[in-house]
């Protein structure tokens, strides 16, 4: 939904006539986008502590540690938050 790049939203309007059976209006299709970056930003954050409660209760705050990732998804996300 967020990476949609048509004016008039048309994979979210395709979104919600297969799965759904319903139609949309543009500002409908509009606030779905904003909700679905919302959802992905504060999933975004949600892992981020989740890694920090690991490292805190690890104890490897004060003696350093090193986090990786491997990039796949922020690979496919369309807007980086």
């Amino acid at each position: 939904m967020e990476s949609d790049p048509t004016d008039e939203l048309l994979t979210i309007v395709g979104i919600f006539t297969h799965f759904y059976g319903i139609e949309t209006t543009l500002a409908e299709r509009q606030f779905f986008r904003a909700l679905a970056k919302l959802v992905g930003r504060r999933a975004a954050r949600l892992s981020a502590c989740g890694i920090a409660a690991l490292v805190t209760k690890g104890g490897y705050l004060d003696e350093g540690c090193s986090v990786a990732a491997d990039g796949s998804l922020y690979s496919v996300s369309p807007k980086p938050p």
